[in-house]
C-alpha cells in the first residue's frame, strides 16, 4: 500500500502528465497559478490538483495569529511536497475558506488594476523593462517576450536537455527554441492579462498555445511550468508593489490635503492667516495618516483582479523547479499585509499588517525555511477549535485592554456558574462523561440551560462591570452595560468551551468534584477479587467494572486521569481511601487503546452476572508497535528497533542499508509509525484467506480462540461443518 507521500507524489506525476494535452486545461492552470503567482510552479501545481479554486493559502499558524482566524474543524489542508532534505515530505496549508472569523478577524485585502493605476504602472513598466507603450495589455505581451528571451539565453541549455520523449524531439535545436519561446510568451501574457483583470480567454484560442502541446512529458511540462512561473512572478511583483504604493501616497495625500482645508477653514472663521508650511525635511514624505490594512491574496472578482493566494513568496517547496523557492510569508499567502520597500516597509502598528517583503532567492531554499511556515499534519497536531479561540481572544484582549472584549477567561467565568437550574453543572459535567457526540452535547447543553425557553439572569463580569447573561435555543448572549454591546455564543461553540475545561480541569470546583455521587458499589468480595487481578498484572492499568463503569483505584486512576483528562476523585471505598476514576462500558474501546497508545499495558475485567469478573481485553504495550516489526515508509522497508512512549518517538532501521552492513537508524513521530503499521495491518486483514476444503470422514484439528477441537468431518454445508468428536467429547 503506497504512503501518503507516495500517493501525493503521483497526484503531481498525473497532473503534470495532463496539465498540456488540452489548451483549456493549461489555460485552468493559468487562471489557478495567476491568483498563486507568489508560489513556485510545483507548489502551484499541487495546488491546482486538489483545490483548483483555492485563492488564499497559508500556513496554520498564520490563519491563527497573524489574521485572528480559526481553521475549521474538519478542514483539509492542501498538501505540498518538500524535497529539500532529499526525500518528499508533506507539508499542508489552507485556504481561506477553510477558516472562520472571530471579532476583529482580518479578511483579505484585494490590490486590483484600473484606469486610474495606469499611469503609475505603464511607467514602471518601462522603467524596468525599458517597454513603453499606449495600452497597459500591450505593454505586458511585450515585456512577457522580452522576459522569455532573456529566459531562454540563461536557461536554454537546460530546456533542451529535458526534450527526450516529448514531441519537442521532433524539431532541431533552432525549433526547440522557437517552441519554447512560443508556448512561454503565450503563457505570461495570459498569466499576467489574467491577474491584472483583461479577461484573455476572449483574446485567445487553442491555435495560440499550439506550442504547448510539444511539452508532452513530466519534466517538459515541469520546465515550462517552472520557467512562466518564475517570469510571471516578477511582472506581478512589481505591479503589486507600484499599485500598493500608489494608493498608500494618494491616501497619505489626500489625508494631508483634507487636514489643511479643515485648518484653514477653521483660520478663516477666526479671522486669522493661515500659516505657511514648513520645510520638508529631504528624503522625508508627508506624514501618513491612515493605515494600511492588511493584504491577504487578493480575491478573485469577475472582471477584475483575483487573490494573490500565496501568502508569501512561495509555499513549501515540493518536487520540481525554480528560482524562488522561498517559503511563502504569511502575510503573503494568509492576507496579511505586505510592506512595500522604503517607508512602507515598516511594521503596522497591531503588528499584522506589517509583513515584509523579503528578498527573493533563486535556490530551492532551506528545509528550515519551509518547517518554520508550513504545517506538516505527521509532526503538529492542531488544537481544537475552541483552543484557537482561546488564543484568538487571548491575544486581542491584550491587545485592547480598555474595551470590552468577551475573552476565554470572561466565558469560563461565566459558564462555570451553570444554568440558573438546581445541579446543573453537574449533570452538565455527566454529559460530557456518558455522551462522546459533540452535536447531541450542543443539543443537551440547550436543554439543560433553557429547558422551558428562553431566559436570563444579571451577570458580573470579571472587571466588576455589570451585565446581563441571556440563554435560548440559539446560545448564551453576553450583554455589557452601559453600552449594551451584545455578543452571541452559539451552543456548539459553548459545549467545546465546556469540554475544554473539563479536560483542563478548570470546570467543577474542589467542592463539587467532591459531591459527585461516582457509583462505586465495590464490596469486600469484588475487592478481593480486584486485589488478587491487580497482584497478577502489577505493571498494568487494570480497570474493573463496578456500579456500571470501568473503574481504576490508586495509582491506576492517576495515570489514567492524566491520560483521558478524565476527572480524579478521592473517595473511601472497600479499598480503603484511594484514588478513582473510571469510564462506561460502552466507550471501552475507545478508551482503553487510548491508555494504551500512550505506552500502557491495560486489562480490563468485565462483570458475570455472578457478580465475579472475566476478561473483557487485556492489551500488551509491546504489541502497539511490536519490536521487530517491518514497516514501509518514502518507498523503503525499516524495522523498528525501539518505542519511546515517553517521548512519542520510534526508532527505525534501514533494512536496505542493514543489508549492505550500514546500521543507519532515523527517528520518526510514534502516532506516524502506528499509522503505518495500521495500515499494513488493515492490508494483511482484508486478503482473502484460502478456503478450507473440508471432505466427509477428514481427520481435522481445528483451532479457535479459546479451545481447540479435534475430530472428523461428519457434514458439510455451504456455510457450516460438523465435526463428530469421540464418544465422550460429543460434536
Amino acid at each position: 500500500m503506497p504512503s501518503k507521500t507516495e500517493e501525493y507524489l503521483a497526484l503531481a506525476q498525473r497532473t503534470a502528465n495532463g496539465l498540456t494535452r488540452y489548451w483549456e486545461s493549461w489555460t485552468d492552470y493559468l487562471t489557478t497559478a495567476s491568483r498563486l503567482y507568489k508560489y513556485p510552479f510545483a507548489d502551484q501545481l499541487m495546488i491546482y490538483a486538489q483545490r483548483p479554486d483555492a485563492t488564499a493559502c497559508a500556513e496554520f499558524d498564520i490563519w491563527r495569529n497573524r489574521m485572528n482566524r480559526y481553521v475549521r474543524r474538519g478542514s483539509k489542508g492542501i498538501a505540498l511536497l518538500d524535497e529539500s532534505s532529499g526525500f518528499p515530505r508533506l507539508h499542508y496549508v489552507f485556504d481561506v475558506s477553510d477558516t472562520g472569523v472571530r471579532r476583529n478577524s482580518r479578511d483579505p485585502e484585494v490590490w486590483q488594476f484600473n484606469d486610474d493605476l495606469k499611469q503609475p504602472v505603464s511607467e514602471m513598466l518601462a522603467a524596468t523593462y525599458g517597454i513603453s507603450g499606449e495600452r497597459v495589455s500591450q505593454q505586458l505581451a511585450d515585456v512577457a517576450g522580452k522576459l522569455v528571451a532573456d529566459y531562454w539565453d540563461n536557461n536554454g541549455g537546460d530546456i533542451r536537455a529535458i526534450v527526450d520523449g516529448s514531441l519537442l524531439m521532433d524539431y532541431d535545436e533552432a525549433g526547440v527554441e522557437m517552441q519554447f519561446k512560443s508556448a512561454a510568451a503565450i503563457s505570461v501574457t495570459y498569466t499576467l492579462l489574467e491577474r491584472c483583470g483583461f479577461e484573455p480567454a476572449g483574446w485567445f484560442d487553442k491555435d495560440d498555445f499550439q506550442a504547448v502541446y510539444n511539452f508532452s512529458t513530466p519534466d517538459s511540462v515541469y520546465a515550462l511550468g517552472a520557467a512562466v512561473s518564475d517570469m510571471s512572478r516578477e511582472v506581478l511583483r512589481n505591479i503589486e508593489r507600484t499599485v500598493k504604493t500608489t494608493i498608500r501616497r494618494r491616501n497619505a495625500e489626500r489625508s494631508q490635503y483634507e487636514y489643511e482645508q479643515q485648518e484653514r477653514d477653521l483660520l478663516d472663521r477666526r479671522g486669522l492667516p493661515a500659516p505657511e508650511p514648513d520645510p520638508a525635511p529631504a528624503g522625508e514624505s508627508t506624514g501618513q495618516i491612515r493605515q494600511t490594512a492588511p493584504d491577504l491574496p487578493d480575491e478573485a472578482s469577475p472582471g477584475a483582479v483575483q487573490f494573490d493566494a500565496p501568502v508569501g513568496d512561495s509555499a513549501s517547496a515540493p518536487v520540481g523547479s525554480g528560482t524562488d523557492r522561498r517559503e511563502p510569508d504569511a502575510a503573503d499567502h494568509a492576507g496579511t499585509a505586505e510592506a512595500e520597500p522604503g517607508s512602507e516597509q515598516r511594521a503596522a502598528s497591531d503588528g499584522v499588517g506589517a509583513a515584509h517583503e523579503q528578498p527573493e532567492s533563486t535556490g530551492r531554499g532551506t528545509g528550515d525555511e519551509r518547517a518554520d511556515l508550513q504545517l506538516s499534519f505527521f509532526d503538529v497536531a492542531i488544537p481544537t477549535e475552541a483552543e484557537q479561540i482561546e488564543s484568538i481572544d487571548q491575544a486581542e484582549s491584550e491587545k485592547s485592554p480598555s474595551a470590552f472584549v468577551l475573552s476565554q477567561a470572561e466565558i469560563e467565568n461565566a459558564l462555570r456558574r451553570g444554568s440558573n437550574v438546581e445541579g446543573s453543572k453537574l449533570r452538565i459535567w455527566k454529559i460530557y462523561q456518558l455522551q462522546p457526540d459533540r452535536k447531541l452535547r450542543a443539543n443537551a447543553l440547550a436543554n439543560e440551560y433553557a429547558p422551558y425557553g428562553p431566559g436570563g439572569s444579571s451577570h458580573t463580569y470579571l472587571d466588576g462591570s455589570s451585565g446581563w447573561l441571556d440563554h435560548d435555543s440559539k446560545g448564551l448572549t453576553f450583554e455589557h452595560y452601559p453600552d449594551h454591546q451584545k455578543v452571541l455564543l452559539r451552543w456548539d461553540r459553548v459545549e467545546k468551551y465546556i469540554d475544554l475545561m473539563i479536560q483542563s480541569n478548570r470546570y467543577l470546583s474542589d467542592k463539587e468534584r467532591r459531591a459527585i455521587d461516582f457509583p462505586l458499589e465495590l464490596n469486600a468480595a469484588s475487592a478481593a477479587e480486584y486485589t488478587a487481578l491487580k497482584a497478577q498484572h502489577p505493571d498494568t492499568l487494570v480497570g474493573f467494572e463496578a456500579g456500571g463503569n470501568f473503574m481504576f483505584y490508586g495509582e491506576d486512576a492517576a495515570k489514567v486521569a492524566k491520560v483521558l483528562n478524565s476527572a480524579l476523585f478521592t473517595r473511601e471505598t472497600a479499598l480503603g481511601e484511594v484514588q478513582v476514576t473510571g469510564f462506561p462500558p460502552s466507550l471501552w474501546a475507545r478508551k482503553s487503546k487510548e491508555l494504551w497508545s500512550a505506552g500502557n499495558d491495560v486489562y480490563l475485567a468485565g462483570l458475570n452476572e455472578d457478580g465475579t469478573h472475566h476478561q473483557t481485553k487485556h492489551l500488551h504495550k509491546e504489541d502497539y508497535l511490536p519490536i521487530g516489526s517491518i514497516i514501509n515508509m518514502d518507498g523503503r522497508k525499516f524495522r523498528i528497533d525501539g518505542v519511546d512512549f515517553d517521548k512519542g518517538k520510534v526508532s527505525l532501521q534501514d533494512m536496505a542499508l542493514a543489508d549492505l552492513r550500514m546500521p543507519i537508524f532515523r527517528e520518526e513521530p510514534l502516532s506516524v509509525v502506528r499509522e503505518l503499521y495500521e495500515q499494513q495491518d488493515e492490508a494483511l486483514d482484508t486478503a482473502p484467506e484460502k478456503a478450507v476444503d473440508y471432505k466427509v470422514g477428514d481427520d481435522v484439528v481445528v483451532e479457535l480462540p479459546t479451545r481447540t477441537i479435534e475430530g472428523k468431518v461428519g457434514y458439510v454445508g455451504e456455510t457450516d461443518v460438523r465435526i463428530d468428536r469421540p464418544a465422550d467429547a460429543g460434536s
